[in-house]
């Protein structure tokens, strides 16, 4: 009997799940801060009950990689290359990797200062909380400006990508040397060629194929390159972006005419394989999020250290955010600025810390309160910018038909 009370947990996690995205949409809330509610208050329940649960770690790990793959998949499929994205890219770019490396170490001297941990040490430890989430990011920003949404989209994912390729680099080579940083180029050209490769074997594939099982081979065959890929401690993740960049605009490696005639084809399968990616990344969110939740302690959570350390922490987020976007980038601030949650990625380098290396004082409620307190900050900023954007509509509005308006009879 114990298999259909299972089964009857996991379906009501997707039906809950389900009534939060159309909450989330209403309230602008994260929907991953109500999947945490729901995972902590799961444990303060089981526990009650007496029950107990064993190998969190190793599934929070599993859906952490698995949804992963699938949200940058999800993301890059969105992405519809034009003429002038190249500039948007590399101004993502630029940003993702500046903050991302500014941040870690601000935090990493956050952590020395705190706690007295070695300058190693403490780097790894903040590397996690350097990372944006794509995760996050992604789903919440759909009202935004076409220009906005790309940018925050392509800066997000970038983030994942540098996050996990200086996290994996540190964690195997702890002396910083010129020939490691030439070992990570050469790392990332080979990761760009073999996406770029598959990506036109896939596109091939998709058109030159009348089999009916298109879909499920495509997400296996990039499940099976981003495993090699990190077992080749290459970098998986931007294969899985390149991938899903090339399958969105099948023109960037082809010229029109290669596949013109069975466009119609190509089309319908990415619908489909689109359709997809974006609901199982929405069950495997589901269940990485609750099952985070649970794996959290509330008395851990509410001890005063840890409270005061996350409430540093994100200070220093924000605080090299708006320098950066500010004085560097020159760009928008609002809502861009607030646009910074911690999230997936962040949680799963934290898992993949090594025993020996892990700060006592960095506990998982530091990085709970982190991902929750990035989450309301741009929750607020959301709300607050599509209140402003709605007023300017409605002043606009006001004010064409004021001009339309014929003028009174003298």
């Amino acid at each position: 009997m114990e298999i259909y009370y299972f089964l009857i947990a996991l379906c009501a996690l997707i039906v809950l799940s389900y009534f939060f995205s159309f909450l989330s949409e209403y309230t602008r809330v994260p929907q991953i801060l109500f999947l945490l509610g729901t995972g902590v208050i799961l444990r303060q329940i089981i526990d009650k009950i007496g029950w107990h649960s064993q190998g969190l770690d190793f599934y929070v790990h599993f859906l952490g990689v698995v949804g992963l793959i699938l949200i940058v998949l999800e993301g890059a499929l969105d992405i519809h290359m034009r003429r002038d994205s190249a500039l948007v890219m590399r101004k993502a770019f630029d940003a993702a990797v500046c903050i991302f490396l500014l941040t870690s170490a601000a935090v990493a001297a956050l952590f020395r200062f705190c706690l007295g941990s070695g300058w190693y040490v403490s780097l790894i430890n903040a590397f996690p909380f350097g990372v944006i989430s794509s995760a996050i990011i992604i789903p919440s920003i759909g009202y935004l400006a076409e220009n906005k949404k790309e940018f925050l989209v392509y800066e997000s994912v970038f983030s994942d990508i540098c996050g996990i390729l200086f996290f994996t680099t540190a964690i195997s080579t702890p002396v910083f040397s010129a020939s490691l940083v030439a070992d990570a180029v050469f790392q990332t050209t080979i990761t760009v060629l073999i996406a770029i490769f598959s990506s036109i074997v896939m596109i091939l594939f998709v058109v030159g194929t009348r089999h009916n099982v298109k879909v499920f081979i495509m997400l296996a065959v990039i499940v099976l390159m981003y495993c090699a890929g990190k077992l080749l401690n290459l970098s998986p993740l931007l294969v899985v972006f390149v991938f899903g960049l090339f399958l969105a605009n099948p023109a960037v490696a082809f010229e029109a005419r290669v596949i013109a005639d069975r466009r119609d084809i190509f089309d319908e399968e990415l619908r489909k394989f689109k359709a997809v990616v974006g609901e199982s990344s929405f069950v495997v969110r589901t269940f990485f999020f609750v099952v985070f939740g649970y794996s959290l302690s509330l008395s851990a959570m509410f001890d005063f250290k840890v409270l005061m350390l996350g409430f540093l922490s994100v200070v220093v987020v924000y605080l090299i955010r708006y320098v950066y976007l500010k004085f560097v980038s020159r760009t928008d601030i609002v809502p861009e600025l607030f646009a910074a949650p911690r999230g997936l990625v962040s949680i799963l380098l934290f898992y993949t810390i090594p025993s020996g290396l892990l700060i006592t004082g960095v506990s998982r409620g530091v990085l709970f309160f982190v991902v929750v307190a990035t989450s309301l900050v741009m929750t607020v900023a959301v709300i607050a910018d599509s209140i402003t954007q709605e007023l300017k509509k409605e002043e606009e509005e006001a004010r064409l038909k004021a001009a339309a308006r014929p003028g009174r009879q003298s």
